[in-house]
């Protein structure tokens, strides 16, 4: 691969073997997954409709998307930096709730009007997942919030950094997109991870994480995801993008 030695000789063993003290951080989607349990059978009619009515057993709420990573983190590390925006709702409440329960959540900054913070809620009847209901899937980061969140993440860059991103241009917008591009070129001591569904392949300066899916994409050779990438395509787009990253892919 043709990515800079200093990282294969030393620094990216420091950082990945020394997670209990290296400072971690998340820059990225957080969501929330909401899963409620059905009674198995209807409720009553309801007056309005005249429709059964589904009633929720119980309500569970779980950190997503960059959460996940997050969590992820805390087990590892013991503790990360989130950097995010949330929404002025109840879901972005116990989404900031969560995050400061396990680690530090100054970088969530409170997002512009209308915002909604993204959730995936996920009624079951017994074990089965029914239609998942998606919340704020079309909301948009303005340029005003996403250079103060860049200014937040500058402020408090930790050693290595995650770049989560599963909802398009929500969060990472060009503006945000460009700023932290210019973030990981000023900062080449810093650990850049990316794990991006729709825009792996446009960073510079960062270890990619890809499944073959969006590798294949991200080289220009999109495959359905009913059918399998070929270890021949996998391999070539790990290549091809650890050539563009000038790290490992």
């Amino acid at each position: 691969t043709v990515w800079d030695h200093r990282w294969k000789a030393g620094r990216l063993r420091d950082v990945l073997g020394n997670l209990a003290e290296a400072q971690v951080g998340v820059i990225g989607d957080f969501c929330l997954d909401v899963y409620w349990p059905l009674e198995p059978e209807p409720g009553p009619v309801a007056l309005e409709t005249g429709r059964p009515t589904r009633r929720v057993r119980e309500q569970r709420c779980a950190l997503g998307g960059a959460g996940v990573v997050a969590m992820n983190l805390h087990a590892l590390a013991g503790g990360f930096r989130a950097f995010g925006v949330v929404g002025d709702d109840p879901w972005g409440r116990e989404l900031l709730r969560q995050i400061k329960a396990i680690g530090w959540a100054e970088g969530m900054l409170d997002a512009d009007a209308g915002w909604m913070t993204p959730v995936y809620i996920k009624p079951y009847l017994g074990d089965e997942e029914q239609e998942r209901i998606d919340l704020g899937m079309r909301s948009r980061l303005s340029e005003e919030r996403a250079d103060l969140l860049i200014a937040m993440l500058e402020r408090n860059l930790p050693d290595a950094l995650v770049i989560s991103e599963q909802l398009g241009e929500a969060l990472f917008t060009p503006r945000l997109r460009a700023e932290l591009q210019r973030v990981i070129h000023e900062n080449p001591d810093t650990l850049f991870i990316v794990d991006s569904r729709h825009f792996g392949g446009v960073w510079t300066g960062v270890l990619a994480r890809l499944n073959a899916h969006e590798a294949a994409a991200a080289i220009g050779h999109p495959v359905s995801l009913a059918d399998i990438v070929s270890g021949e395509l996998a391999g070539r787009a790990a290549l091809e993008l650890s050539a563009h990253t000038g790290r490992p892919a």
